[in-house]
């Protein structure tokens, strides 16, 4: 009676620790951490899928607004689903004087892989050190990156902040978002 009395109270604190690390993982607290709006691009250079190493500061220097969706891994449904969104919604964010990257804390390697299958008109950079995660306030459990989207203005500003995106709407709520941002559109210029 005693065993199955301390088994249960196992699974139970069992259950109750993984629910925490999937909170850290899924959700939680993460609005309270991290970048917020007005905050400026952090210094990070990422390898990524296409092969060229982006420096992300450089590229708001050069008057772009940067959008920057994190994954927590590749080849899983969820993630490809969301990558596929922005896949997608390509060609309408191509239309603002924007440059969209995808973050996942694979290495370069990976991203590739998983950039290939997807048909992508867009680099993942691979944060595999978790560095450019913990600047962000992404880095999760299990080397996981928490889900989120940032957009950046073309002064390197953040302006924007999803942190509960919706993974089949993901690209189009992008465009919404830039639209409503008033980012410049190519045309514009």
């Amino acid at each position: 009676m005693a065993i199955r009395k301390s088994a249960k109270w196992g699974l139970i604190l069992g259950g109750l620790i993984m629910f925490g690390m999937f909170g850290s993982l899924f959700g939680g607290d993460e609005e309270k951490e991290g970048l917020k709006v007005g905050d400026s691009i952090p210094k990070v250079s990422l390898k990524a899928s296409d092969g060229k190493t982006y420096n992300l500061p450089e590229i708001a220097e050069k008057g772009d607004a940067l959008i920057i969706a994190w994954i927590p891994k590749t080849f899983t449904p969820g993630w490809t689903k969301q990558c596929k969104a922005l896949r997608d919604s390509a060609k309408k964010i191509s239309e603002y004087k924007a440059k969209l990257f995808v973050i996942s804390t694979d290495d370069a390697e990976k991203a590739k892989e998983f950039a290939e299958s997807l048909g992508n008109a867009y680099p993942i950079l691979a944060d595999p050190n978790r560095k450019a995660a913990k600047l962000f306030g992404v880095d999760g459990f299990m080397g996981f990156a928490k889900r989120a989207t940032f957009i950046f203005d073309n002064s390197g500003k953040l302006v924007d902040v999803d942190r509960k995106v919706k993974l089949g709407s993901h690209g189009s709520d992008v465009v919404e978002k830039l639209d409503k941002l008033k980012i410049q559109k190519k045309q514009e210029e």
